[in-house]
């Protein structure tokens, strides 16, 4: 293996020439959004949801406090209209 296709392993391409290194930490973010992204479909609400759904799962499961900025006039969707949980990720 040539040190070029190393290069490029390890990088993605953002802009023509200009590549971004790919370090374990975005790797494992963009195999997440991929997965989601899937499990939406085309349905861009249905992916918030899931994403929504993960993180109070998180909450939970770490002990965490996830503090959102809320537009004014938002409301947030009932908790019985999320999905009952996103695939295993």
């Amino acid at each position: 293996m040539n040190k070029l296709s190393v290069y490029l392993d390890t990088t993605i391409p953002i802009k023509g020439e200009i590549y971004m290194i790919l370090d374990e930490l975005l790797r494992e973010q963009h195999r997440v959004q991929k997965e989601l992204s899937e499990a939406a479909g085309d349905d861009v609400d249905q992916y918030f949801q899931l994403i929504h759904r993960l993180a109070l799962e998180t909450q939970q499961q770490y002990g965490l406090t996830f503090k959102y900025g809320v537009p004014a006039g938002f409301v947030p969707p009932a908790a019985s209209l999320l999905p009952a949980s996103p695939r295993s990720i």
